[in-house]
């Protein structure tokens, strides 16, 4: 996907008025509940401020071509090491707690590959990074499907995994309850 990125997408919030054309979201087998998402929790989470849901719109067709949300969050990190402590640091991040590319937008328009890594260059990276302007923030992260090959295309996009024990403690003080078997990766901003 080349830099002229906006000239062929608008990265806009969810509005009242896209609900209708959600309908036709569809993500590839092994995606979870990510079109769910849209249909059913994205608007409700962006009218109470708990995530920030963008739609991806393409300028010439108006179909929705991906989307995501981002919602604020802390990382945390044990900052001692004593036998049995239960202490920790928390360092503030963005969260990117759903994000997935449209597979009917994809199969329609088969030009349009490499669109997930756009969206993620183009539009996640400088929001978040506005977010730094504004608050503190240190990272971007997300608990990422357990499946190899996307693991590995978060790690394309600059993602890194905790070393084992990292995760481990990391998934039992801060991984929600809908992301249970998923993989912690963050980046620093």
């Amino acid at each position: 996907m080349s830099p002229d990125f906006f000239d062929l997408y608008e990265c806009r919030h969810l509005k009242e008025e896209d609900l209708g054309g959600i309908q036709g979201f569809t993500v590839r087998d092994g995606g979870g509940n990510l079109a769910n998402y849209l249909s059913s929790g994205a608007f409700h989470d962006e009218q109470g401020h708990e995530a920030r849901v963008y739609l991806v719109i393409d300028k010439e067709t108006q179909e929705i071509a991906g989307y995501f949300a981002l919602k604020a969050g802390y990382v945390a990190v044990h900052a001692k090491r004593k036998l049995f402590s239960k202490e920790f640091d928390s360092v503030p991040g963005v969260e990117l707690a759903n994000f997935a590319v449209n597979s009917t937008y994809i199969k329609n328009h088969g030009n349009r590959k490499g669109l997930g890594a756009a969206i993620f260059e183009y539009c996640i990276l400088p929001t978040a990074r506005k977010a730094q302007d504004v608050i503190g923030v240190k990272f971007i992260y997300i608990f990422a499907l357990p499946y190899p090959d996307l693991i590995n295309r978060y790690k394309t996009y600059g993602f890194s995994r905790l070393n084992r024990l990292q995760e481990r403690n990391t998934h039992v003080l801060i991984r929600p309850r809908y992301d249970q078997g998923c993989v912690f990766m963050y980046q620093t901003l």
